[in-house]
């Protein structure tokens, strides 16, 4: 992951509260925010892992889990 993506940073980089931020992600996306990451870290995980060169921890660490 180039960026650490949090709820927190996201909601920050738009100028909103995390709750807000919350709020209007839902309502556009059809998920939480934290659902959305981790949908996304796991199917990016899935691609580094069917790759076959990195090690689990090294794949967990690539997308955000330290």
């Amino acid at each position: 992951v180039e960026h650490p993506w949090t709820v927190e940073s996201l909601a920050v980089a738009c100028g909103m509260s995390r709750s807000a931020f919350a709020v209007c992600f839902k309502d556009l996306v059809g998920e939480t925010p934290l659902q959305y990451l981790t949908g996304w870290r796991m199917q990016k995980a899935t691609g580094l892992l069917q790759k076959g060169d990195k090690k689990l921890f090294e794949v967990a660490k690539s997308v955000g889990y330290d």
